[in-house]
């Protein structure tokens, strides 16, 4: 299990690896804060701030979003994830132990979602840098930005894995896909789209393909999107808590 550190390392490391990939994008439009109780009356997954996460499991239903990996990890920051009609919601937003409610959406990998061709054709000047483009996007081929850490880097990668025979340094890796406690991790990455993002980040500067932008960093791979790169936001959640 990767270790967990305090609550400002979690965040930084989840707003590294959003900033890499640029890639998580809601499957289904966002839900308002304030859910409006009266559309629906079939239930569906909704995320709970509370403190008695235990008795309103009890209450209603609760969702299993995420794998036996990540039991309790929700609770321990006073989360939980239920199945609610309308009516439900609205009784729990009056309940003084629930902080917020707001629904458990999917998310998905950006390239999942169809891209509008433009009608005008588009043409770009080849740039005749000599370093390479993932360095050239964050501006790292200024004077002055190539001086490396002393220290490896770590990098959470929260996405669809990060297959073990590549040209990084993967210092640990975890499915949170139901059903993939024991995924080998030698191929954890179906869909490709986890590994072409850490390798933007930590590929080895050894002459083959892409350089990463930090190639001596550690990454620590969390797959949350399926082979079908998505995810409810809940398990997201559950990995930013590791």
């Amino acid at each position: 299990m990767l270790s967990k550190n305090k609550t400002g390392a979690r965040i930084l490391a989840m707003g590294l690896s959003i900033l890499i990939m640029g890639s998580i994008l809601p499957a289904s439009p966002l839900v308002e804060a304030e859910v409006n109780c009266t559309v629906f009356e079939e239930k569906k997954d909704f995320i709970v701030s509370t403190s008695k996460t235990e008795s309103l499991e009890k209450r209603f239903d609760f969702t299993a979003t995420v794998s036996s990996n990540s039991d309790e990890l929700l609770e321990e920051n006073d989360l939980t994830t239920l199945e609610l009609t309308g009516s439900e919601v609205q009784s729990l937003n009056n309940d003084p132990s629930v902080e917020y409610i707001e629904e458990d959406i999917e998310v998905a990998a950006s390239y999942s979602c169809p891209m509008k061709q433009s009608k005008k054709s588009i043409y770009y000047k080849k740039n005749k840098s000599s370093t390479e483009w993932n360095l050239r996007m964050i501006c790292a081929d200024k004077k002055g930005s190539s001086k490396r850490p002393e220290k490896p880097v770590r990098i959470a990668i929260l996405d669809s894995g990060v297959d073990l025979n590549t040209d990084m340094n993967i210092a640990e890796t975890i499915s949170l896909v139901p059903g993939e406690e024991d995924m080998n991790p030698l191929f954890m990455d179906a869909s490709g789209h986890g590994t072409s993002v850490a390798g933007l980040a930590a590929a080895r500067d050894n002459g083959e393909g892409i350089t990463g932008v930090a190639p001596d960093a550690e990454i620590y791979s969390i797959r949350v999107l399926d082979d079908e790169n998505r995810s409810p936001v809940s398990r997201v959640i559950e990995g930013i808590s590791r």
